[in-house]
């Protein structure tokens, strides 16, 4: 189960192509040497860890990476195909890490395992600071393609809701509750600009402590049953 947990990191790569923009690298950059792939990416995060997709430049990357503009254009269509391959090899390296714990929390209900999800999703973009702050950015990003993967929330809606689904089955959550809405508040107020603000500031406790205040209002509501 393992979905895209936290607003503070980029979009699973499966979503990405599900999205069908995602181009490949060309031919070129596959052949070249390793140390020099690594390189031109390792010059394209730094780049995008620094500015959202809409101020990024080209000329950054390649001046950072040591290669012509010319030699950049033998390896990507442009800027928008090598965005979308780095978010692709870190989305890549998340599912596999979210898989791998995923295997921890079996058998935990839908709350308990987005909490504890949700701490790791947090955990991994502060030990990748660079790859947190793409993710970081992308939510201050009206860029026509960044805006285009946004939407691609939808599809993480959906999985998470059949976790709650699933726990209705097991008579843990009400039947009538709204699964995708319960999601929906969920994400959004998790993604408001002060989480986004106090991510910036690396204050994880509070970010941690909106989470579990969030989550006892909505498994507890606020309405007192009159007797």
């Amino acid at each position: 189960q393992a979905c895209h947990m936290t607003c503070l990191s980029p979009y699973p790569a499966s979503d990405i192509f599900a999205s069908g923009r995602c181009l490949m690298p060309k031919s070129t950059f596959d052949n070249l040497l390793t140390c020099k792939k690594e390189r031109v990416i390792s010059a394209a995060v730094d780049e995008f860890a620094k500015r959202r997709f809409s101020e990024a430049s080209i000329n950054q990357i390649v001046k950072a990476a040591g290669i012509s503009r010319g030699s950049f254009y033998q390896y990507f269509s442009g800027l928008e195909d090598i965005y979308l391959h780095v978010l692709k090899m870190i989305g890549d390296e998340k599912l596999a890490a979210i898989s791998a714990e995923g295997d921890a929390v079996r058998g935990a209900d839908f709350f308990e395992t987005y909490e504890r999800m949700f701490r790791f999703g947090l955990k991994w973009a502060q030990a990748r600071p660079k790859y947190g702050r793409i993710g970081y950015l992308m939510r201050l990003d009206d860029s026509e393609l960044v805006s285009g993967l946004k939407g691609l929330s939808d599809t993480n809606v959906a999985r998470l809701a059949g976790l709650l689904e699933e726990d209705k089955r097991n008579g843990l959550v009400k039947p009538g509750a709204d699964s995708a809405l319960v999601v929906e508040m969920l994400q959004k107020s998790l993604a408001a600009e002060e989480v986004l603000h106090l991510y910036e500031e690396s204050n994880e406790c509070s970010i941690l402590d909106r989470l579990a205040r969030i989550i006892g209002i909505l498994k507890e509501g606020i309405q007192v049953v009159q007797g």
